[in-house]
């Protein structure tokens, strides 16, 4: 593809994967570290195919600005679930409070498919590799659910 990078005012470069059939580009940097975006064509033939920047530049600004919020939607609606997971048995003397459940969570990545972004926080140790997820159906909307995968 020769359009393969993509110079973007808001989201900067936002080059294409060839080899797994997505765009990807740096969100930001959360708590010292790089958060990478993905964009995902609906048709990987088709790379621009369902690419919606002025939506993705949307979640973006959002997401930047509000993490702190969307960590504390993870902790309050997931840390009593994983309470009474087979994981926490594991963790339970050192893991005693929602402070410390939040201090394993880390901002991992943002999936752009169509309008929709999908927020990941890994879990450390907390979950065995898994991690939690924020589905926004629209930029600046915080939804009540969060799942874990």
């Amino acid at each position: 593809m020769d359009d393969s990078l993509i110079r973007d005012g808001t989201l900067g470069p936002v080059l294409w994967d060839e080899e797994w059939r997505w765009w990807r580009f740096r969100v930001g940097a959360f708590g010292g570290r790089r958060v990478m975006g993905y964009i995902f064509p609906t048709d990987q033939a088709v790379p621009m195919s369902g690419v919606e920047f002025e939506t993705i530049r949307g979640h973006v600004a959002w997401i930047c600005e509000n993490e702190p919020t969307m960590l504390k939607l993870v902790v309050d609606r997931m840390y009593s679930w994983w309470e009474r997971t087979e994981w926490a048995e594991e963790l339970r003397s050192s893991i005693t409070n929602p402070e410390l459940f939040r201090e394993q969570l880390q901002l991992e990545c943002v999936h752009f498919k169509g309008d929709v972004a999908e927020v990941g926080y890994g879990t450390g140790d907390l979950m065995n590799a898994h991690s939690f997820w924020i589905i926004f159906n629209q930029p600046g909307l915080l939804p009540e659910k969060v799942m874990w995968g």
